[in-house]
């Protein structure tokens, strides 16, 4: 995927939140960058729910304070795949 030069973003043309690379069924993808693209698809994740979800298990532990930080928390490094843990 190529990044706009002067704007370093991603280009506006293409599909939004793909998940190539992904199996939705095992929810493993290949490339992290897929994993959390494909994590941040509303049809996927509700956004509500994963900004509710708790970074780590103690009650003290603090919440995503966003869906791309909620994504980017759950694709995770798996020995030459990524994990994506998608709440439906």
């Amino acid at each position: 995927m190529a990044v706009n030069p002067s704007s370093g973003c991603c280009p506006e043309a293409g599909k939004q939140f793909p998940c190539q690379g992904c199996n939705i069924s095992s929810q493993c993808c290949d490339s992290y960058e897929f994993c959390v693209s494909c994590c941040l698809n509303p049809a996927r994740t509700h956004e509500e729910t994963a900004i509710k979800m708790k970074v780590a298990k103690p009650a003290t532990a603090g919440s995503y304070g966003s869906i791309f930080n909620f994504c980017a928390g759950r694709c995770r490094h798996n020995s030459g795949s990524v994990v994506c843990i998608f709440l439906h």
